[in-house]
């Protein structure tokens, strides 16, 4: 399993980037379609039900060793 070395999404709706920080650090985008937590210790991503997580989040800022 992969270590999280930076926690960050961005929404493709909006086109916010969002941080998560620390753990805890509960962090939703300007359109509230996503949501990222966890910080370092986990990722934890949200998005609609329904809805194709590629269709609204963006990994491509997530740094993982």
């Amino acid at each position: 399993m992969k270590r999280v070395v930076k926690n960050i999404v961005t929404c493709k709706k909006c086109k916010d980037t969002i941080e998560s920080k620390h753990r805890h650090d509960f962090q939703r985008c300007k359109c509230g379609a996503i949501t990222t937590d966890g910080g370092t210790d986990y990722q934890k991503v949200s998005w609609p039900s329904g809805g194709a997580e590629e269709d609204y989040i963006d990994f491509n800022n997530s740094i993982y060793l």
